[in-house]
């Protein structure tokens, strides 16, 4: 069991919570640990049902207990819901604790998000912050940081998991939720989505092997950034005098959910750079929500050729960030050194490696282990 950091800090909100993340990302344990007085999860048919039928079935269930403190799972899949829970939060000064994992069910359902009354957490996987800074790089680019498969000993027993988080995925927020009509279609992009994640995007071209309308891979597309499924890197227009490429990045939020995608476990030679890429943006990722710190993410590339990997904005610093495997010489600094010439404003030039040990180089750019990384980032 592994504690998680946002743990302690919903622990003393005093008022309620709702956390936003994506499928087995630990949310419900995390509420759970706090111990609610009454737990209604609608993730549950029987559940859901009862609740969908019956709005006022949760005002008598907090009668009948006298719950002071009440958890409610998935809360996407009934939105008005929170019409509910505002009533009994001004009338009965009771605490929610709720969960959900898509955005885009809440907006859709012109969902009552309870301005001053309730505080929003985003949660992802596991972080190097939570692990007291050990992190097993290999093992996390094949099976990434999700807690279940993380934690998991056996790799067949987390290829497996993995291998079906896209079908539970598709069945239930897609399917169920009637997000889509195509399912197949939707299929068809989400596996070709993956065979492009960490590129440019060239959407036209995805919907093309897809095999789906280029308005309807547009859309698909917003129900994975919506569904908290994917990270955008859009493109930084800070530099006004370069002459940039506009297409966003796309990154599948886990290197293991990205690999169960892609239907292999390997860290062969035409993937590891890709692998690593994503488990630098999912760890940046993860530690700013562990912590609850806002974090942009952006991408620089010129169009004669010059790129740097990530560009992070967090507590009003600007990060200009290389994602390098092997060894590092001055040749692997120019782009950063590049940027600092366009940008002159930015903060932190760094190249991020696996291990070793923290340096810097004559050109002021600095070589950090992805662990030391998120420790300066986010502590």
């Amino acid at each position: 069991m592994v504690t998680r950091k946002l743990q302690e800090i919903v622990s003393k909100q005093k008022k309620s919570v709702l956390i936003l993340g994506p499928r087995q990302v630990g949310k419900s344990t995390l509420l759970r640990q706090l111990k609610p007085d009454l737990v209604i999860n609608l993730a549950r048919e029987k559940e859901f049902l009862e609740h969908s039928v019956r709005p006022e079935l949760l005002e008598e269930l907090i009668e009948g207990s006298n719950a002071q403190l009440v958890m409610v799972d998935e809360v996407q899949r009934i939105p008005t819901i929170l019409n509910t829970i505002q009533a009994v939060i001004d009338e009965k000064k009771i605490r929610f604790l709720i969960s959900g994992s898509s955005a885009r069910k809440l907006k859709r359902g012109q969902a009552n998000l309870l301005p001053g009354r309730m505080i929003a957490y985003s949660m992802g996987g596991l972080s190097s912050l939570e692990l007291g800074g050990e992190l097993d790089l290999k093992r996390s680019m094949i099976y990434g940081f999700l807690p279940e498969v993380f934690l998991e000993k056996d790799p067949s027993q987390a290829s497996d998991i993995l291998s079906t988080y896209a079908g539970v995925y598709l069945k239930e927020e897609i399917q169920a939720e009637l997000l889509v009509r195509n399912i197949q279609g939707f299929s068809r992009f989400l596996a070709e989505f993956a065979v492009h994640s960490g590129k440019i995007l060239d959407l036209s071209k995805v919907s093309s092997k897809a095999n789906v309308s280029r308005t309807g891979a547009s859309r698909f597309l917003e129900i994975l950034e919506e569904t908290l499924l994917i990270i955008r890197c859009s493109s930084f227009r800070g530099a006004e005098d370069a002459d940039t490429v506009a297409h966003p990045r796309y990154f599948m939020f886990d290197p293991g959910v990205l690999n169960g995608l892609l239907g292999g476990f390997s860290l062969s030679r035409d993937r590891v750079g890709i692998l690593f890429e994503h488990a630098v943006i999912a760890q940046i990722q993860n530690s700013a929500s562990a912590t609850h710190t806002a974090v942009e993410f952006f991408y620089f590339r010129t169009r004669n050729g010059l790129e740097v990997d990530f560009l992070v904005r967090v507590k009003n610093q600007l990060w200009a960030i290389e994602a390098k495997l092997g060894q590092v010489s001055p040749e692997d600094t120019k782009s950063l050194e590049a940027f600092r010439d366009y940008y002159p404003a930015v903060s932190e030039l760094v190249v991020v490696v696996p291990d070793g040990l923290p340096r810097k180089m004559k050109s002021g750019v600095r070589v950090l282990p992805l662990t030391r990384l998120m420790e300066e980032m986010f502590t």
